[in-house]
This record gives C-alpha cells, structure tokens and sequence, in this order.
C-alpha cells in the first residue's frame, strides 16, 4: 500500500495506469490514495473502487488500516 500510494502521489495531476490481471489489487490501492489525497470519504473511496475491481474483502480492510495509520 505504501508504494502504491507514494507512486500515485508523484503522479498526481498525471495520466498513469495501474494494472493487476483482475483489477482487485490496483483497486484496493486507490482507497487510501482517494481518501487522503482527494479527501474522499471512506464509502465514497471504496465504491469507486469496487467499480473498478475491488471484489476481496481482505484487501479493502488492509486499504482502510493503511489510511487509518496515515491519518494519525
């Protein structure tokens, strides 16, 4: 999460395109980066992530303690 997060940070305001073969873990990876740097709310974030792959329970609550431990 923390690699992904710091990438999509340096690439703000930049096209990029982040590809895993299902879409669920490129998509769990936007929560955090959508919560703290678009200052979406928590639903908000992991709906737009579930539209764009996010299908693993497991990998959305390690996105979500990710951006909990970011917000401390």
């Amino acid at each position: 999460m923390k690699r992904v997060h710091d990438t999509l940070r340096k690439l703000a305001g930049k096209k990029a395109l982040l590809h895993c073969s299902s879409g669920n873990r490129t998509a769990a990876a936007l929560i955090p980066y959508l919560m703290k740097e678009e200052g979406m709310q928590e639903e908000e974030a992991v709906d737009i992530a579930m539209r764009s792959g996010l299908r693993s329970t497991e990998l959305m609550e390690i996105a979500l303690q990710y951006e909990r431990g970011l917000s401390r």
